[in-house]
């Protein structure tokens, strides 16, 4: 393989696992956020912040949490 291709086999792997990171991150937030608010989580919430894979649907939940009354309010 030519390096230029090896190179950009390199980046592309980097930046997934870039992206994986900030999902991670930001799920891990959302949780920590939620749980200082509310207390314990309903194991179904839990679950849907796992299975959520894009970043600004995350963001925006993240943004929510002060306007909610319940974690059951949170539009994810």
């Amino acid at each position: 393989m030519s390096e230029t291709i090896l190179q950009s086999r390199d980046q592309e792997m980097l930046a997934q696992g870039e992206a994986l990171g900030l999902l991670r991150a930001r799920r891990e937030d959302l949780r920590a956020l939620l749980e200082e608010r509310f207390g314990s989580l309903p194991e179904a919430l839990v679950e849907r912040i796992k299975a959520t894979e894009d970043l600004e649907r995350l963001r925006g939940a993240v943004r929510q949490i002060m306007h909610i009354q319940s974690p059951d309010k949170l539009d994810l």
